[in-house]
């Protein structure tokens, strides 16, 4: 099952964030506080939406960043990347908890693993 299904699926289950935070703190070799600030900036201060979902905002332009050369031509044309960020990059995948979010990074996850 792929990582976006097991976390759709987290039915309304609210993890506590600060083990979390930690492990990936020290992953990454930053403070905690500077995860902290993050989350607060990008997500309200919320992990989770209503539904227990990660709060997520699947970014065109930094999928096409990341994405390997050879298949961002048929991402865009799909609509899932975007040479540069823009407004209309984000148009149609409502607010924080939205099912849109999720079908968008589904589609950006099968993009990927296509040949």
């Amino acid at each position: 099952m792929s990582i976006v299904r097991q976390l759709r699926r987290s039915n309304g289950a609210v993890t506590p964030t600060d083990h979390l935070l930690r492990r990936e703190a020290d992953r990454l070799g930053c403070e905690m506080a500077v995860l902290q600030a993050v989350l607060e900036v990008e997500s309200k201060g919320a992990a989770y939406d209503s539904e227990g979902r990660l709060i997520l905002l699947p970014e065109k332009h930094i999928f096409y960043r990341k994405l390997p050369k050879s298949k961002r031509a048929k991402a865009i044309l799909q609509g899932l990347a975007a040479k540069r960020w823009k407004k209309a990059n984000y148009k149609g995948l409502g607010k924080s908890g939205a099912d849109a979010r999720w079908d968008r990074l589904q589609a950006m996850a099968k993009r990927v693993n296509q040949h």
